[in-house]
């Protein structure tokens, strides 16, 4: 499905409660359509996830970037905040399931969710990647550009037997 779509869907679950705390998500799709082939429903579950994790770990009046991108690893969207981000000593840990950083503790919940995530694009072929945004952070999804479809052989000319 258009991943574009996909945004709009899973911001569109988080706008209300996210504009009455006061950190609005701000979407930008205008890099779209990105096309990818997959299950829509988990596509929106993968977004969704990382805009509630942005919502719930940010402070009051941080607002959530969602935005289709493209880059060298592929096409697909980052999810950015300026909230406190992921220690470099906790980054990989955060795939686990039930993992939470040590200032999460505190909040209710079963973790931060990211294994869910991380399965979700393993079964789409995409990755994950979690770059410090300096303040806060980064969500980078990308999935892999398509290989250009084979060119089609020329049928061999059907060979006439002489009379």
């Amino acid at each position: 499905g258009d991943r574009g779509r996909v945004l709009e869907r899973a911001a569109g679950l988080h706008a209300e409660i996210a504009a009455d705390a006061g950190r609005p998500v701000h979407l930008d799709t205008s890099a779209g359509p990105h096309v990818v082939e997959g299950d829509t429903e988990l596509l929106v579950q993968l977004a969704s996830n990382l805009i509630a994790n942005a919502l719930i770990h940010t402070p009051p009046r941080c607002s959530v970037s969602v935005k289709l991108a493209a880059d060298t690893a592929g096409r697909g969207f980052d999810v950015t905040d300026a909230g406190p981000g992921i220690p470099d000593s906790e980054r990989n840990r955060v795939f686990e399931r039930f993992y939470r950083t040590d200032r999460s503790r505190t909040l209710p919940g079963t973790g931060l969710g990211l294994a869910m995530v991380r399965s979700i694009a393993d079964v789409h072929g995409a990755t994950v990647g979690l770059p410090d945004n300096a303040p806060g952070l980064a969500v980078m999804v990308r999935f892999p550009y398509l290989a250009p479809a084979e060119p089609m052989a020329s049928p061999t000319p059907p060979v006439i037997p002489p009379v």
